[in-house]
């Protein structure tokens, strides 16, 4: 029965701690993470960075989650070590597999063939990408951009090293492609969530974003709920759950509200990486209680709502800008498609990867629809297409503010010390009207005008 009413909580484990882990332990470590979250269910790693957990030992952590109630899933990192000689002069990040080279593809259908003989439903961890520039990968690259390349490349490996040789070892067997939480790359890495849902049997989407200042990607922390709600719409009902971890999450908050808003974002499993690095972490302590509480008034809302974000396949520019928004207090819906029947629509550089949205924001106009678009979106169309829309013209020049007002407020402005630069934007006055004008001392223009 699961410990919660409205998701599941779950642990992935990954190969390096299930191999360390004797009965003892195991018992020992499993106990605590009972106590404190709850396990409904569990993804054992079979391997990662040529790590293999023998057989034997997997079978003796299987009976003993059996034996506690509670699920079972296998797990895949695709990464590993050099395979060859000459595979440590090969140009990737995360040691990543090579899929150009034979020797690594024969090993990940091992790795796949193996792992669906012990479970029935398997899990590829979010390294199913390549970056790699190597002198085969270029040879077969061609004429492509690295995106194309990548993105032919993976979906090749998703149908012929992963999902046939897991179905001819185990008729059975389900299969799960978790994304990452970096959507502006996935297309660039070969991640093509346009197709590969259709070939896998769930998604499963990565929702940390940890310390957003003091972490490489520097993920805005609406993107823990965002992200989810935009895969849910990639994969409507099989977005099989969120997954964040403990890294870089000082102070404790940065952890706790991964928690909040991947549960907010309505999934159907929260799952925590990793079994090793959750025992005794006092980050975790707090957690069960926090997941009760949002379970309760989980059950009182309904389904999560907001102004679209038409988010293409495949596109990027002004990255997360609807997640810093978002971080204020707007709320968005995230959506790989043009929203035809909503009342509003939130566009922004990357809704220009579609080659027909001008012809789509026009007809949605015409409808009665409100669109909001940004100043990455528009200054990027051409200017007499642009002209169709609205009089708003770019000067090229900047605009530094510290002082703030909306135009039908008359109780002044708003004062703020640290000075924003915004673009300089020139339209004509009464066929278009601002509604929050930025600058300093006698200096303003708009920020935000109709």
């Amino acid at each position: 029965m699961k410990h919660f009413k409205n998701f599941k909580t779950c642990v992935y484990c990954t190969a390096q701690t299930l191999a360390s882990l004797d009965e003892t332990t195991l018992a020992r470590d499993y106990a605590y993470l009972e106590k404190y979250v709850g396990i409904d269910k569990v993804y054992l790693e079979t391997y990662r960075d040529g790590t293999w957990v023998a057989i034997d030992h997997m079978k003796m952590i299987q009976n003993f989650f059996k034996k506690h109630g509670v699920e079972i899933a296998g797990g895949i990192t695709t990464v590993t070590p050099p395979l060859e000689k000459d595979d440590v002069k090969r140009q990737r990040l995360f040691q990543t597999f090579c899929y150009s080279n034979e020797a690594m593809r024969t090993y990940l259908k091992k790795i796949v063939t193996y792992t669906a003989e012990l479970f029935d439903e398997i899990i590829l961890d979010d390294f199913f990408f390549t970056s790699c520039t190597c002198d085969d990968c270029l040879r077969e690259r061609s004429n492509l951009s690295w995106a194309e390349f990548r993105s032919k490349k993976m979906i090749d490996v998703a149908e012929n090293l992963i999902l046939k040789p897991a179905k001819l070892a185990n008729p059975s067997v389900k299969v799960t492609i978790k994304y990452p939480n970096w959507r502006e790359s996935y297309h660039e890495t070969g991640y093509v969530p346009k197709i590969q849902p259709s070939m896998f049997d769930k998604i499963y989407t990565g929702t940390e974003t940890r310390n957003t200042a003091h972490t490489d990607q520097h993920l805005p922390r609406y993107l823990s709920y965002s992200i989810m709600r935009y895969m849910e719409h990639v994969a409507p009902g099989r977005n099989g759950g969120g997954w964040f971890d403990t890294y870089s999450c000082w102070p404790i908050d940065c952890y706790l509200e991964q928690g909040y808003l991947t549960a907010l974002s309505r999934p159907q499993e929260i799952t925590l990486f990793q079994w090793g690095d959750l025992f005794e972490n006092r980050l975790v302590t707090p957690l069960g209680m926090q997941l009760s509480k949002l379970d309760r008034i989980l059950n009182q809302v309904g389904t999560p709502c907001g102004t679209p974000v038409y988010l293409p396949y495949a596109s990027d520019g002004e990255n997360h800008i609807e997640d810093h928004l978002g971080m204020h207090g707007i709320p968005f819906e995230p959506v790989p498609d043009f929203p035809t029947n909503a009342e509003n629509v939130f566009l922004t550089q990357a809704a220009l990867k579609d080659p027909d949205i001008l012809q789509k924001l026009e007809a949605f106009l015409r409808n009665g629809g409100t669109a909001v678009v940004t100043t990455g979106f528009a200054s990027h169309i051409q200017a007499a297409q642009w002209a169709q829309f609205s009089s708003v013209r770019f000067t090229g020049r900047k605009l530094t503010a510290n002082r703030y007002h909306v135009t039908d407020d008359f109780a002044g402005f708003y004062e703020n010390q640290q000075p924003v630069t915004f673009d300089e934007l020139q339209f004509s006055n009464n066929a278009s009207w601002s509604y929050v004008n930025a600058g300093s001392g006698d200096s303003h223009s708009s920020i935000l005008l109709l």
